[in-house]
């Protein structure tokens, strides 16, 4: 065993696979800081570099099967003169050199004219995602439509932020993650989150408690009498250890969410930047751009990770 595996490396070193295995790690880090970049300055979706890293790795053993095949296997060696003879029988993987006027040439599946294709192959499929993604984002076209796109929301309707459920043991919880969600949702240009002294003068309206919890109920009525365009519901629970934020966006006496999106928070300091993907979801399914989305603070001036301390603020 040993000796095998010895002679299988003393075959690719001899064949160059390193070589070509180095080129192309060096190229492909090129090409994915260069998406990086590019994800950033355009506001390309979140999954561009997942599937670009996908497809990168995806390369790494078609190349290195081209580069070990294209520098022969042990077997038939011919060089410069061909006996058509001794090809009798031989499969295009026993031969090691085979001349370009004999009909052998090329023949194959690891040739490099077939990863060269690949290459081409992997880069229309990561623009056209990405276009497809974009051009039904701008559209409206569902899935992914924008809300703004639909015709649903007009840039920056007032929509009303619920209180957020607090389904876990910890009481001050609900309130941190709410106040922490409408910090977010408040750094939107697409978005208008309605005052706290409009729903507690609504409240008052009601004959209700101005100080009263905003349950999901009582925010659809708010947003009812006033003809505010939507209301956000949302609810942080255990899961093990961890915990689960999510936030929905209702027309006012809908049930039905247009939109709903989940964020688990593996640890407790963990679930301010849960808050922050979630409203950063939120925002670009409205309609804003990822460009202006991540040109912002997280979460202005919340800079702490702490929960401790987002409890403390709130």
């Amino acid at each position: 065993m040993k000796h095998t595996v010895r002679k299988l490396f003393r075959e690719i070193h001899r064949r160059s696979v390193w070589q070509v295995l180095g080129v192309y790690v060096a190229v492909s880090f090129a090409a994915f800081s260069a998406v990086g970049a590019l994800t950033t300055a355009v506001g390309l979706p979140d999954w561009t570099l997942t599937l670009a890293l996908g497809l990168l790795l995806l390369g790494l053993p078609l190349i290195a099967a081209t580069a070990f095949i294209q520098e022969g296997i042990p077997g038939l060696r011919i060089e410069d003169e061909v006996d058509p003879n001794l090809l009798v029988g031989r499969t295009p993987a026993e031969v090691h050199v085979v001349p370009q006027d004999h009909p052998m040439h090329g023949v194959g599946t690891f040739t490099w004219e077939n990863a060269v294709v690949c290459a081409v192959a992997g880069t229309v499929v990561l623009v056209g995602s990405v276009v497809a993604y974009l051009a039904m984002w701008t559209l409206g076209i569902p899935p992914v439509g924008s809300l703004v796109a639909q015709g649903l929301l007009s840039p920056r309707d007032p929509v009303v932020l619920a209180d957020f459920k607090n389904e876990t043991d910890d009481a001050a919880l609900g309130v941190a993650v709410t106040h922490a969600f409408r910090v977010g949702l408040a750094e939107s240009e697409i978005v208008t989150v309605v005052d706290a002294p409009v729903i507690a003068t609504s409240l008052g309206e009601m004959g209700r408690d101005r100080n009263e919890i905003l349950t999901p109920e009582l925010a659809h009525q708010i947003a009812t009498r006033h003809g505010f365009k939507a209301v956000v519901e949302g609810s942080i629970s255990r899961s093990g250890p961890g915990y689960v934020v999510e936030a929905a966006l209702v027309l006012p006496g809908e049930d039905a969410a247009l939109v709903r999106f989940t964020e688990r928070a593996p640890l407790a300091d963990d679930i301010v930047p849960a808050i922050y993907r979630l409203t950063a979801r939120l925002r670009e399914r409205i309609g804003e751009s990822l460009k202006v989305i991540r040109g912002g603070e997280p979460l202005g001036d919340l800079t702490t990770p702490s929960l401790d301390a987002l409890k403390s603020y709130a």
